[in-house]
């Protein structure tokens, strides 16, 4: 094992901008019913079973829901702007 890395344990945890949990992706054993047993997904309502994510699927999860986000917040604004001028 020379000159190889070895993950001991992992945590990848998403939050939005007033520390809500997204999802966060864990390895600790506290899940044992799980199938995925210690791998696991925290949703913000319950947690899942999952297969140990790399860092790239982590990241892509995490821009996907930050996309999201930005577009959900300029349809928001779109919306507002419509009444405001519709009301004048």
């Amino acid at each position: 094992m020379e000159n190889s890395l070895v993950s001991l344990d992992y945590r990848y945890h998403c939050q939005d901008e007033k520390n809500r949990l997204i999802f966060r992706y864990d390895s600790t054993p506290h899940f044992p019913a799980l199938s995925s047993f210690p791998h696991h997904k925290h949703l913000p309502d319950e947690v899942i079973a999952c297969k140990k994510p790399n860092l790239e699927q982590v990241l892509q999860e995490a821009m996907a829901v930050t996309k999201q986000v930005i577009s959900t917040i300029a349809l928001l604004r779109m919306r507002s702007r419509y009444q405001y001028e519709y009301l004048e």
